[in-house]
């Protein structure tokens, strides 16, 4: 919207307030048919009192303001818009008709030459395009602007796909140049507008190859200095030359490598791969160790000194020779990264690779720069790295052991099939369950049955066949019967006794971890059923005591024995509960 900014008066202010608020009777009383005030200026962009009305879309307004006999509707601002302009840019089609219709005349800016079709496409209003297409001369559509845009250009970087459409059916003109030598193909994949330029791809002349702008660049060069990845897609599956260099002796795999986009680079090195496969094998392997007539550096130093390491990187990993020796001084990226005091550069150098030894043509080589007392901190930078080699060697060693371990536990075992008649190999779901099965060797050194091969004799697993699955099944089955329970705990009375005639003394609740076969054979000593609440009440007591009363010496010598074993028990109990 248009910012009237601190310039207004009170009036204007009220007025502006009143047309926002579709407030007729006030606007009349502020006089806004009043010939004075119809044709005044706000600020200093010389806004009408229409104009504003139509920037707010308030058709009412526009309609009561145009009736007036004292109206110019014709009356343009500072820049030469008139209220069409505004409609046009604005997108509002009903007030747009409004005005054509009542005699607005569709008029090109004497300024800037822009005409509302202009406006339109750039701010993909397609009904009013639309309407303009269907009223408006032809010949207008491929009028061009002070700067040499046209409609198609703008709606080609608007990426409005409909509008280019219709604008090709109305013979828009694809092959008009701007005087910056630009087309609406190289704005298309400028914006990275895939849709566009597919159908401009479409027009006959149209060239994919076309060295655009001052530097001389392809669209696929425009596309991959601003990393677009579906217009590279587009541009390299309709045959665009990935090897045409611009002015400054750029291919688009260094705009991409430029861009810092490692999508975009990833693309493009994938491309140049295939071109390899096919053809230009000689270009391929000196594409990469191409030294650039502009700064004299290949592409691999260029990244490296800019710091864009991980492009670099990428780089790195297509096997390229990482020690290249620059024509004219013999340095490598090295060499160039210790001359330049680039402390990031240097250490992704000796990451990757780069000889230390190799001198350059003043006989200069990493080793005889670390003697020189200005650059002592080499050696901190190569200790660095070292530890960072191992550092990572070790997580890669544990990661990959992770994973052999994790394919350990899975055996496979052959199964029958009876439809195909043939073994299948099965995962054995019982084996990956039992996983106490450890590897066992004979006298002779040959595996037993059941065994399992360790990760470190190059197998992911071990193959058995029916028989030994069969033994381990029974294994299993006999290892289940056989074991028992977990004792549970319990609570059980400590009784101690006179020594003279055998009566109970005291009595209390002792907690321990006793077997089910203990508890059986103890079973007419001890009242075991008896719950912790019920222990303290007078009948179980009185019938604990009856049955001692009456009770032999020996069955007193029997009890006795019974409570130190219980003791016994409960301190152990006791003692491994505190471990």
């Amino acid at each position: 919207m248009i910012d009237f900014g601190k310039e207004l008066t009170s009036k204007q202010k009220e007025i502006i307030k009143a047309i926002e608020t579709s407030d007729y009777s006030y606007l009349m009383d502020l006089g806004i048919l009043e010939p004075n005030v119809l044709n005044y200026n706000f600020t200093v962009d010389e806004i009408s009192p229409l104009i504003c009305a139509v920037t707010k879309g308030n058709l009412g307004i526009v309609q009561m303001i145009v009736a007036s006999s004292t109206l110019n509707i014709n009356y343009k601002d500072a820049y030469g818009f008139n209220a069409l302009h505004y409609a046009a840019q604005y997108g509002h089609l009903s007030i747009f008709k409004f005005l054509y219709r009542y005699g607005c005349r569709y008029l090109c800016s004497k300024i800037s030459k822009i005409m509302p079709l202009h406006l339109a496409c750039k701010n993909a209003h397609e009904d009013v395009v639309d309407y303009i297409l269907e009223n408006v001369e032809p010949c207008l559509i491929n009028r061009q602007r002070d700067n040499g845009l046209t409609c198609l250009m703008y709606a080609c970087m608007a990426g409005h796909k409909e509008i280019v459409k219709k604008l090709l059916e109305n013979e828009a003109d694809p092959l008009l140049k701007t005087p910056k030598n630009t087309t609406a193909l190289y704005l298309s994949a400028k914006k990275g507008n895939a849709e566009c330029i597919y159908h401009l791809l479409k027009c006959e002349g149209i060239d994919i190859n076309e060295k655009c702008d001052n530097s001389e660049s392809t669209p696929l060069m425009a596309a991959c200095l601003n990393a677009k990845i579906d217009a590279i897609k587009l541009l390299t599956f309709k045959g665009s030359d990935i090897l045409i260099r611009n002015r400054n002796d750029e291919t688009a795999l260094d705009c991409a490598a430029l861009s810092d986009n490692t999508r975009a680079f990833l693309r493009m090195i994938e491309k140049t791969i295939k071109l390899n496969q096919n053809e230009n094998e000689d270009e391929f392997n000196s594409i990469f160790n191409y030294e650039n007539k502009v700064c004299g550096l290949t592409l691999l130093t260029r990244l490296i000194l800019d710091g864009r390491l991980k492009v670099a990187k990428i780089l790195y990993n297509s096997k390229i020779k990482v020690d290249y020796q620059h024509s004219a001084d013999g340095d490598t990226a090295l060499h160039k990264a210790i001359k330049a005091k680039n402390k990031k550069a240097i250490g992704f150098c000796l990451y990757i690779g780069c000889s230390k030894t190799l001198k350059n043509n003043n006989g200069e080589s990493f080793e005889t720069f670390k003697e020189i007392p200005e650059y002592s901190y080499l050696e901190t930078i190569e200790k660095k790295i070292k530890f960072t080699k191992v550092k990572a060697r070790k997580s890669i060693h544990k990661i990959h052991m992770s994973r052999v371990r994790r394919k350990s536990q899975y055996i496979e075992a052959p199964q029958f099939n009876s439809k195909s008649s043939h073994f299948s190999l099965k995962m054995n779901a019982r084996a990956i369950k039992n996983r106490s099965v450890q590897r066992e060797k004979s006298e002779d050194g040959t595996l037993k049955p059941n065994s399992v091969l360790p990760p470190d004799d190059g197998h992911d697993g071990f193959i058995r066949n029916l028989s030994t699955i069969k033994d381990e099944d029974e294994s299993v089955s006999t290892r289940k019967n056989s074991s028992v329970k977990k004792p549970r705990k319990t609570a059980l009375p400590h009784v101690t006794f006179d020594t003279k005639d055998g009566t109970p003394i005291s009595s209390s609740r002792r907690s321990s971890r006793v077997s089910t076969s203990s508890k059986r054979e103890n079973k007419k000593f001890i009242f075991e059923t008896v719950s912790p609440p019920m222990l303290n009440s007078p009948k179980n007591f009185t019938k604990f005591s009856s049955d001692v009363e009456g009770a032999t010496e020996e069955y007193k010598k029997k009890i006795s024995e019974q409570n130190a074993r219980l003791r016994d028990l409960q301190k152990g109990y006791r003692r491994t509960k505190k471990l």
